[in-house]
């Protein structure tokens, strides 16, 4: 979370913009509070995220095809 006006993305933006964005994106997109469906989406995902995390270590390290395995 940003901590000082120039850290944000745009100078001079509340602080809460990005948020109440992100909520309002979420919102239009579901047309519905689906917060059940959004939080096991997110659940899934972030236990998947493990092997990303795997990929850009191998891709840093010079390792293309482990980075591809992790990925696939």
């Amino acid at each position: 979370m940003p901590t000082s006006i120039q850290e944000l993305p745009m100078p001079g933006m509340p602080v809460k913009a990005p948020f109440e964005f992100a909520s309002g994106f979420v919102y239009g997109f579901t047309e519905d509070n689906q917060l059940t469906a959004i939080e096991a989406c997110y659940k899934d995902d972030m236990a998947s995220f493990k092997f990303v995390e795997t990929a850009f270590t191998d891709f840093e390290n010079g390792d293309d095809v482990s980075a591809i395995a992790a990925i696939a």
